[in-house]
């Protein structure tokens, strides 16, 4: 599906309860259109390195498995996968089969934008207790859900860090040529971190702190509803989302900085310590600060791709944003002698 389709899907009101106004929200990898009780969720047919839903049996599948993963932490909010048909009246988004099958849409409960976390982080509303709650259902989360034992490789961590460089040309082009240079200086920086901390990587995998997760857990995905919604997690790539729980939980105290707001990124840390705690020592420490820098990577590196896409203003200044925060996380990590 393109720009023009969802377009034309949305200004018809070819899909379920099409009732007001219509909005759309587009990613780097999916369109989302926003009706006054649903959102339907739709694929885009692209193929980054760490994503590919270039086929439509492809698409249909993490439609279904992102259905099925996000129950855990929903509570029903999402709904069903439906067929996008080319029918004699045009595209439309049908409960049931009619004329040929295009795509799918995953159907989801519209929660109140009222209660998205990020507005709310703009506002001033979100509290400690409001923190304590995320952190006390994500402790809980991680203690429940399936263990991932596995043999740790410290290339294939470095690998996903090491994907940063497919920004090389935009960085060079919209941040500098010595920012660009900087890119290498990271990776051989985690490189040799990595090398170093391979056999404490694997003494957390043995001690069940490696975890089928979330993945994707930053104040976007989060609802702050009487308990807190967690949705959106990462559906198209097992491993992303298979990962130690230090990791997660440096996501969103990492997006609380992005935010300004590190005291309530130090609430979350403390609070998920004492329903779960799972830093041992200094080389822990060490670790949850090599997952900030990572995380920081993850979401410039998500900007930039979709600014390299659209021109997207808003995605650039935002890419822009992650990568001062990503310096800041690489030159406090040398200062304390962790590279």
């Amino acid at each position: 599906m393109n720009r023009d389709q969802i377009d034309t899907i949305a200004q018809q009101h070819a899909f379920p309860d099409a009732k007001g106004p219509v909005e759309i929200v587009e990613t780097h990898a999916n369109f989302i259109l926003l009706s006054t009780h649903f959102a339907f969720k739709i694929k885009k047919e692209v193929h980054f390195s760490f994503l590919d839903y270039s086929t439509l049996e492809k698409r249909l599948h993490f439609c279904q498995r992102e259905l099925e993963l996000n129950q855990r932490l929903t509570h029903g909010i999402y709904m069903q996968v439906l067929p996008i048909c080319e029918t004699p009246a045009g595209l439309e988004i049908r409960k049931t089969p009619g004329g040929q099958v295009v795509d799918y849409a995953l159907q989801m409960h519209r929660m109140d934008p009222e209660r998205h976390m990020p507005l709310m982080l703009e506002k001033g509303q979100v509290k400690p207790e409001h923190i304590q709650q995320i952190a006390q259902l994500l402790a809980q989360f991680h203690q429940n859900t399936t263990k991932i034992y596995r043999k740790v490789d410290w290339t294939s961590i470095l690998a996903d860090f090491s994907d940063i460089l497919s920004t090389h040309d935009w960085v060079e082009k919209n941040i500098g040529h010595r920012e660009a240079e900087l890119l290498h200086a990271m990776v051989s920086g985690v490189s040799r971190f990595l090398q170093r901390m391979e056999g404490h990587l694997q003494y957390r995998n043995d001690q069940g702190y490696t975890v089928d997760g979330h993945g994707d857990l930053h104040s976007g995905n989060i609802f702050l509803l009487d308990t807190p919604i967690l949705f959106d997690c990462i559906e198209f790539n097992d491993h992303f989302r298979q990962l130690d729980v230090l990791d997660e939980v440096a996501f969103l105290f990492m997006d609380l900085c992005y935010h300004l707001r590190p005291d309530l990124a130090e609430f979350l840390l403390s609070d998920y310590l004492d329903a779960h705690p799972v830093i041992e020592g200094p080389p822990d420490t060490a670790l949850f600060y090599y997952y900030l820098c990572y995380r920081a990577n993850v979401r410039f590196k998500v900007n930039a791709l979709q600014a390299a896409q659209s021109d997207n203003k808003e995605a650039r200044f935002q890419a822009q944003t992650y990568w001062s925060l990503l310096k800041d996380y690489f030159i406090l990590f040398q200062k304390r002698g962790w590279f």
